[in-house]
This record gives structure tokens, C-alpha cells and sequence, in this order.
């Protein structure tokens, strides 16, 4: 069984395949987003695709991929309700007012490349709208790396940035900035 790491995970599983062994892989790859033509080489690689998303195993089967949906871990712990004006006072955020997650990805690279983007493009949000506030979810492998892009001017001007764990502001959040960087 191979879980997630599809680059890697794919060629094992053909092999495998290859050799009659029946493979199973854990997490689709988002062919749904982008690098669709991957789909070919699931197809050639995958006995059965276990999918955490519930649209997936239709697309897969569409394509001759037998899937089945397991459900997503995150939505166990992901409350169905969340307390928004408790986690904006952890935070030390102000109780009202427009609230941006901010989501640039949770590997290296994506941090490096696409941080700055991120961060200017806020900064112009800002000019617009001086009483924005930006929430970053980030692991903490790359929570500081991105801290370090956010100029100064921002954190000390009022709490307008603040870094916080993604399954807390994402099910309330009303506007969300992601990136998906391909790796």
C-alpha cells in the first residue's frame, strides 16, 4: 500500500503491479487540479485508489481506476462548530471585522516561491482595507520562514497577522486563500 507521495509511490506501485502484486494506494493525487494526465499512470499503477474525498471515486472509475472514498482523517477532528470569536481572542485578534486565511502551502518551496506573492498581495490588501486582519495556518517546519516575510510595519502596527493551526479557522473562515504548488 502506498500513502500519498505519488511520485514516488506510483513507480513502486507499477512495479509491483507489474509483478502481480495487487497495490493499493492511500490519498489520490489531486488530479482534479491540476496534472491531470496522471490519471494514466494511476490507472496503470493502482489495483484499488482508497480516496478522502467523496467526489473522487467517480472520477477515478470514469477512467478505470477501482476507488472507493474512506472519508478525509482531518474531518474527525475538525469541529463541526467553532467558537470564531474565542479563537480570534487566543489569538489576540480583534473581535470583529474581516478576517482573511491566508493558506500558502505547507512545504518549503511553496513558502519560498510563492510566500512573497502572498505577502505583497496582502500588504495591498491592507492599503485597501486598513482594519484587515490575515490568519496563516502553517506547519511549523515552515511558520517562521514565512514570519520573516511579513515587514515589520505589520506586526507592529496591531494584530494583523497572526499564525494559528488550520483546522480551527478554516470551517469558519468566509474568504480562504490557498495555493497548491506542484512538487
Amino acid at each position: 500500500m502506498g500513502i500519498d507521495a505519488p511520485d514516488f509511490n506510483l513507480n513502486l506501485e507499477l512495479a509491483l503491479k507489474q509483478a502481480g502484486v495487487t497495490t493499493v494506494h492511500l490519498v489520490c493525487p489531486s488530479v482534479w487540479a491540476w496534472r491531470a494526465e496522471r490519471i494514466e499512470a494511476i490507472k496503470a499503477a493502482c489495483s484499488h485508489m482508497l480516496c478522502v474525498f467523496p467526489f473522487e471515486p467517480e472520477l477515478l472509475q470514469k477512467h478505470g481506476v477501482p476507488a472507493t472514498y474512506i472519508g478525509h482523517p482531518m474531518a474527525q477532528i475538525i469541529p463541526e462548530t467553532v467558537n470564531a470569536q474565542a479563537y480570534r481572542q487566543q489569538l489576540g485578534l480583534a473581535p470583529d471585522g474581516l478576517l482573511l486565511a491566508v493558506l500558502p502551502g505547507s512545504r518549503a518551496a511553496e513558502i519560498q516561491h510563492l510566500g512573497p506573492v502572498f505577502v505583497q498581495t496582502c500588504q495591498r490588501l491592507l492599503e485597501e482595507q486598513p482594519g484587515l486582519q490575515f490568519v496563516t495556518p502553517l506547519p511549523a517546519h515552515v511558520a517562521s520562514a514565512f514570519q520573516r516575510m511579513i515587514p515589520d510595519r505589520c506586526n507592529h502596527a496591531g494584530p494583523c497577522w497572526k499564525g494559528s493551526r488550520t483546522r480551527h479557522w478554516v470551517p469558519r473562515m468566509r474568504c480562504c486563500w490557498p495555493v497548491a504548488l506542484p512538487h
